[in-house]
């Protein structure tokens, strides 16, 4: 039988401490941000992106593909998470922290494609970041719709 952390009583001085007893608490394992099974999606997703910047014009690689990376990575997780909440697996104690991460995911999304255009924008000079932004949301919400279709 694994010990249990027991309470320590700090005499008045704040809040109770849990002091482990029997050695550190068990390992958390980390699951792969990026599996095999996501690697194809993600290469459709990078390459949509690539081919609407190469379509308008500027796209410098050295600039682009580490912002263009990060949002292909953060849909495919975002669209993992949604498939959780869908799934049996999801509790009503785990619900409402992954829908949580769900949001804080979308914001990423949010934040790169604004970080995306606003560098676009500051090198081509003729658009404006509205009109990147839409272009940007529109391609990964094109290629989500096509890998849901499948």
């Amino acid at each position: 039988m694994e010990k249990q952390p027991r309470l320590e009583d700090t005499g008045g001085r704040g809040p109770v401490k849990i002091k482990h007893v029997g050695g550190p608490p068990g390992r958390v394992e980390k699951q792969e941000l990026l599996t095999k099974k996501d690697v194809p999606e993600y290469e459709r997703t990078r390459n949509t992106l690539v081919k609407v910047l190469e379509k308008e014009g500027g796209y410098e690689p050295a600039i682009d593909d580490i912002l263009i990376d990060q949002i292909a990575r953060t849909a495919i997780q975002a669209k993992n998470v949604e498939v959780f909440l869908d799934s049996k697996q999801s509790t009503v104690d785990t619900y409402s922290v992954v829908a949580d991460s769900k949001l804080k995911l979308v914001k990423i999304i949010e934040n790169l494609t604004r970080e995306l255009a606003l560098s676009r924008r500051d090198r081509l000079g003729k658009q404006t970041q509205s009109d990147i932004i839409t272009q940007i949301r529109q391609a990964i919400g094109e290629e989500a719709q096509k890998h849901g279709e499948q």
